[in-house]
């Protein structure tokens, strides 16, 4: 039970990571999504409530809910699995939003 309790405190915060050009997205050790940078047509930060489950998939959105909340949105060029609008959660919004930018630049065609 303690090994659970940490691995969640401990992954929880670790919900992004942009590296190699791909942002992997967490909800602890159960759910893990990689979402390549060069699908993201728009990201922005939207903080948006929900209720219920931490992965909630509606037609074609995911959203990986954190406290029931997510506030940053990425609207994708191809599906990821099913999903074509993805939500998550992020300590720092804006700042999530400028480093998914980062890796392509300010050039056209990088993400809105």
């Amino acid at each position: 039970m303690i090994r659970q309790l940490w691995m969640w405190v401990r992954r929880r915060d670790d919900l992004g990571d942009v590296r190699d050009d791909v942002l992997v997205l967490r909800a602890g050790r159960a759910f893990e999504v990689r979402v390549p940078l060069r699908s993201v047509v728009t990201v922005r930060a939207e903080r948006k409530y929900h209720s219920g489950r931490t992965i909630q998939r509606t037609g074609t959105d995911l959203s990986i809910v954190i406290g029931n909340q997510t506030d940053v949105v990425l609207t994708l060029s191809e599906s990821v699995g099913t999903a074509r609008v993805v939500r998550f959660r992020a300590d720092e919004p804006a700042k999530a939003v400028t480093a998914i930018r980062a890796p392509r630049g300010t050039t056209s065609g990088s993400p809105r």
